[in-house]
């Protein structure tokens, strides 16, 4: 179990759902966030081990990777045009960002190297151990990512971060885009000129919103 703790943890290092989570510690309280990555962590972590095989058979994994672009897209211009929930807010207002984070990590991690290389690793190991190994290993490379967003809240205007957060968002969407071969080249180029058009007008916004308030 501690070998393939310490093998998620290792892969997951640098790895763009941390980049996600961190960005995510920009809309929502850090708390959240984590719980709602563990939720991810521990649903990715039972899918690679025991069921991954039954969810390509009757979705294409071309299909999951196309959501999860989508999905960085999306959450790229929430990141401009939410802001963080206010700690007066309702517990029943809550659950949905929580859901969705988790949702989030689930599908971000999907076709992902710490996905594959838990895969690998049930194929050889007990798929329990593993299934504990991989959790904890995928929280634990994730809580870092929370504590060193908080750490930029702390010194950063949250404003450059949403911005910042958004860029990595967009930049991740587009990538697994483009991996896929859906698109001409010039098609690429307009889907690119739209991205950056639309980040440019949410960006001024953001930037007019906050100022006004």
């Amino acid at each position: 179990m501690f070998e393939s703790a310490l093998l998620i943890f290792i892969a997951e290092m640098a790895d763009k759902t941390q980049f996600m989570v961190m960005a995510l510690c920009t809309q929502y309280p850090s708390m959240i966030v984590a719980v709602g990555m563990a939720i991810g962590a521990v649903v990715i972590s039972f899918l690679s081990t025991g069921a991954a095989h039954l969810l390509t058979h009757f979705l294409p994994l071309v299909y999951l990777q196309a959501a999860a672009s989508g999905l960085f897209l999306l959450f790229g211009f929430a990141s401009l045009w939410m802001r963080k929930e206010k700690e007066q807010e309702t517990k029943g207002k809550r659950r949905f960002p929580l859901i969705s984070i988790a949702f989030g990590f689930v599908i971000a991690e999907l076709g992902d190297k710490t996905q594959l290389s838990t895969i690998a690793l049930a194929a050889h190991e007990s798929q329990l151990a593993v299934f504990l190994g991989a959790s904890l290993g995928l929280i634990a490379a994730n809580l870092l990512a929370i504590f060193a967003g908080k750490l930029l809240l702390k010194k950063l205007d949250p404003r450059y971060l949403d911005l910042a957060g958004s860029i990595l968002f967009l930049y991740f969407g587009f990538a697994s885009f483009m991996e896929l071969e859906l698109m001409s080249k010039s098609t690429s180029l307009l889907f690119l000129l739209l991205i950056v058009f639309l980040y440019w007008t949410s960006a001024l916004h953001l930037l007019k919103r906050t100022d006004i308030s």
